[in-house]
């Protein structure tokens, strides 16, 4: 937007990233907003969304450079993500039905593809089915260096690893969708014929995982 951000342009925002987020399901969406001036006020309204919408702010500033004109972008709110590692809490545990019950049995049986994989890293590991995710127990404890979070379309993985980057680069060039990464974790997607097609792949980043995270 052109001047000062009014109320009109949050609300477009917000109209534009429930539009596409209804529309591409399978992707995370962030509603970003645009402006020449972003005042106060108005970032404190857009801050209250962010704790339960994903808002980034940026504010464009146009500079002159001889007869050259630049522009320089200022995120000046970026998106809160919950809790240190973007892993939901734990919660109560549950049964394998909470999960079918809640229309994720598709995805379920993509995290029991992974299981025997997981089983050449460490042959004691189980599923562990929590409220919010399916994590792991190993020897009966629990180490969810591997998470699961069933979805109705789709099966997330939250993976704890000390070099992000280099295991997106790697997935990607297998046609893994990499939803985010951050410090010490990647998220990304599987299909029933990625564990298929990807096994070796899979079995180096999960023996890589367990093994990073015990040391």
């Amino acid at each position: 937007m052109l001047g000062e951000v009014d109320p009109s342009h949050i609300i477009r925002t917000l109209e534009y990233w429930d539009i596409e987020r209804k529309r591409y399901p399978l992707f995370d969406h962030r509603a970003v907003l645009v402006a020449e001036k972003i005042t106060g006020r108005f970032l404190n309204v857009i801050g209250l969304f962010n704790s339960a919408i994903p808002f980034i702010a940026i504010q464009m500033t146009a500079l002159s450079l001889g007869n050259q004109i630049t522009l320089q972008f200022t995120k000046v709110l970026d998106v809160i993500e919950p809790g240190g590692e973007d892993v939901p809490a734990v919660g109560p545990a549950v049964d394998r039905k909470h999960w079918v019950d809640r229309g994720c049995e598709k995805s379920l049986s993509i995290a029991d593809q992974c299981l025997p994989i997981l089983k050449e890293v460490v042959p004691s590991v189980a599923l562990k089915y929590n409220q919010q995710f399916v994590g792991l127990t190993v020897d009966g404890s629990v180490h969810n260096f591997v998470v699961f979070l069933p979805k109705k379309q789709f099966l997330s993985l939250h993976v704890r690893v000390v070099d992000p980057p280099h295991w997106k680069s790697l997935l990607e060039e297998k046609g893994v969708f990499v939803a985010s990464i951050r410090e010490g974790r990647i998220r990304f997607r599987l299909t029933g014929q990625d564990v298929i097609d990807k096994r070796d792949l899979l079995r180096d980043l999960f023996a890589t995982s367990y093994n990073d995270d015990i040391e």
